[in-house]
């Protein structure tokens, strides 16, 4: 229906890293019945577009004026918006929440975690993109380890943890704790590849 937008699972295979949040998101799109999700820094929309194939409902948001252009152009029905997510009010009752690569360049991550708290439905998902490296951002102060991100999303649930670099580390949190099928699903996809960057799904309570 569609011109053909670069697949995003396509991409970060080059990277020949292997990245969780596809064979989550691949979970999610296969047991889930279609809903709402918010991408916050969508870029180019890779992952909006992943979602709205399947018939989600997607609101994207991005300060870059270009992909946001270009993703209206190629998927108008995707909500495409050129924003700050720090300065607008997040909809409510979401069933996913995308954060790929953006709270580690938010000044406020107290606030924005609180945002997406807000905005999450009980039950909904968190898909998480961190940098724990420093170095990445230097001039902001973001929370770097796994413990201070559960400190943060609190008193959401950790489901699973993966740590990106070579080798890596992943851990699921699943085996303690009442979970959506869904999810537990993707906690037991969860095992290895170290890292710069935290991939986490959260669970809101």
């Amino acid at each position: 229906m569609y011109a053909r937008h670069p697949d995003t699972k396509w991409y970060r295979k080059q990277q020949n890293v292997d990245y969780k949040l596809d064979v989550w998101m691949d979970t999610i799109l296969n047991n889930y019945t279609a809903g709402t999700v918010l991408d916050l820094g969508c870029g180019a929309g890779y992952d909006s577009i992943r979602f709205v194939e399947r018939e989600w409902k997607v609101n994207a948001y991005d300060i870059a004026t270009t992909p946001i252009a270009n993703l209206n152009m190629l998927y108008p029905i995707i909500n495409a918006v050129v924003a700050d997510v720090t300065k607008i009010d997040l909809p409510v009752a979401a069933d996913v929440i995308l954060d790929i690569g953006a709270m580690h360049c938010i000044e406020d991550a107290s606030a924005h975690a609180a945002k997406i708290k807000k905005s999450l439905r009980p039950g909904g998902v968190l898909l998480l993109s961190h940098f724990s490296d420093v170095t990445r951002c230097p001039f902001i102060v973001y929370p770097k380890s796994i413990e201070a991100l559960d400190e943060l999303f609190s008193p959401m649930i950790r489901v699973a943890h993966n740590i990106i670099k070579n080798p890596a580390v992943g851990t699921g949190r699943a085996d303690d704790i009442e979970l959506d099928p869904v999810i537990r699903m993707c906690a037991a996809q969860t095992a290895s590849v170290s890292s710069e960057s935290h991939e986490v799904l959260y669970t809101n309570v």
